[in-house]
């Protein structure tokens, strides 16, 4: 078994590309590992986990046949974004092993983000490792890594001043609209999504001074998002009234399609201005033929990664060192963990034993004297378990620890899982 990830993010491929495979994510982690997963992907694949951001796809998976799971996983997401496997795979970086753990944990830091530092990312890491869980589609495995990324993304944040200004995706855009269109403070503002980057969106809009703020959502969510954050909800037939009272929108729906054209623009706002638009969902919610319109102002990805400030060498290299130490740190307590199986062979044998010996003294009716015993027992097995167990560990982390299986083998004929042997 092994951890593997594939991805493709706005470093790699251009954000069209990104887009189109976006396409598939939404159902991919059932499709490989839930309710909806065919035989060959259960066979393939113990867990996986999927993250889909403003700038980026990925796919962890806990392989049990490693080359079989990418074969699967890249079909598969081929198949849902409506293009050719070959493609999907030109798309998709791979990571296996060790490679996982670095690149998540930097992931979830914000040092892979289009703005350095991004605050709103670990949200999404961790609302993708929910996700997962949900639909049973999680290993323990998975869950460990995601969550030492998790932490790690704590620590950077905590020790480091990497998203000390709060820069964001969205802090970018409502910079760019700020300085070139219109100022934010007191608009009211249409906001189209109701996903956790639509709830970063609205604490950054608040943070500026954003107190009138509507929300419309294609999926029936609106209602719901509004309650929960105390603002007002658009009804599903009011889209084109509420453009028209916009002083701004901001989109990040991550929806499959577009959700506003030129032609709703065009009835809602007649001879007024149009209001500056921000669109961040990596799925485009605003149509291309808005951009061509006279007068109109629409901040997307791609101004985004064009404005982005850049991060500061010293902070960056302080933060980097934070995710080696953590990802040196998984890997340790990984290893340290190879030779479980054998020790809790090795306990339970044990334990076996102990059972019976009480047993036989519970069978001449003495059931004081066997509470005795079974206390010394149990004494003397944790006493004598202590120093396997830690050397176990000891043995697993330099990976030498085929002696240690073959000796339970030999002195108590234990049997351990077949990986171990031999190794």
């Amino acid at each position: 078994m092994s951890l593997t990830v594939l991805g493709a993010s706005h470093a790699d491929v251009s954000v069209a590309q990104l887009e189109q495979l976006n396409l598939g994510m939404p159902k991919l982690a059932s499709a490989l590992c839930g309710e909806l997963a065919d035989e060959d992907a259960r066979a393939a694949i113990d867990g996986v986990v999927v993250l889909a951001t403003c700038n980026r796809v990925e796919i962890y998976l806990d392989a049990a046949r490693f080359h079989d799971a990418v074969s699967v996983a890249t079909a598969t997401l081929a198949r849902l974004c409506g293009l050719p496997s070959s493609e999907v795979g030109e798309l998709l970086q791979l990571r296996v092993g060790e490679d996982v753990a670095a690149h998540l944990f930097a992931v979830a830091s914000g040092l892979e983000s289009m703005v350095v530092g991004d605050e709103s990312i670990s949200g999404q890491v961790g609302q993708a490792l929910q996700n997962s869980h949900e639909i049973g589609a999680t290993t323990p495995r998975l869950h460990r890594l995601f969550q030492t990324a998790l932490r790690t993304a704590r620590r950077v944040a905590a020790d480091t001043r990497l998203g000390a200004s709060g820069r964001s995706v969205v802090q970018v855009a409502l910079d760019v609209v700020e300085a070139q269109a219109a100022p934010i403070a007191g608009a009211h503002v249409l906001l189209v999504g109701t996903g956790s980057f639509a709830r970063v969106a609205l604490g950054a809009l608040r943070r500026r001074g954003v107190a009138s703020i509507s929300v419309f959502s294609s999926s029936g969510r609106a209602d719901a998002f509004a309650q929960s954050q105390e603002i007002a909800a658009v009804p599903s037939d009011g889209l084109v009234a509420a453009l028209a009272a916009a002083d701004l929108v901001v989109c990040c729906s991550g929806s499959t399609g577009s959700l506003i054209d030129a032609a709703q623009l065009l009835e809602a706002r007649g001879d007024r201005a149009l209001p500056p638009i921000v669109d961040l969902a990596l799925t485009p919610d605003v149509a291309y033929d808005v951009h061509q319109l006279p007068g109109a102002f629409v901040v997307d990805l791609d101004v985004v990664g064009r404005n982005a400030p850049p991060e500061h060498a010293g902070t960056v290299t302080a933060a980097r060192a934070l995710v080696d130490a953590a990802v040196t740190k998984f890997q340790e307590d990984a290893a340290a963990r190879t030779l479980d199986p054998a020790v809790v062979a090795l306990r339970d044998h044990v334990t076996q034993m102990l059972t019976r010996e009480v047993a036989r003294v519970r069978e001449r009716g003495d059931s004081e004297q066997a509470a005795e015993i079974e206390h010394a027992l149990r004494r003397l097995t944790s006493s004598l378990l202590h120093l396997p167990t830690v050397r176990a560990r000891e043995l697993a982390k330099s990976g030498d620890h085929a002696d240690y299986v073959a000796a339970l083998q030999t002195l108590f004929g234990i049997e351990v899982p077949e990986s171990l042997r031999g190794s």
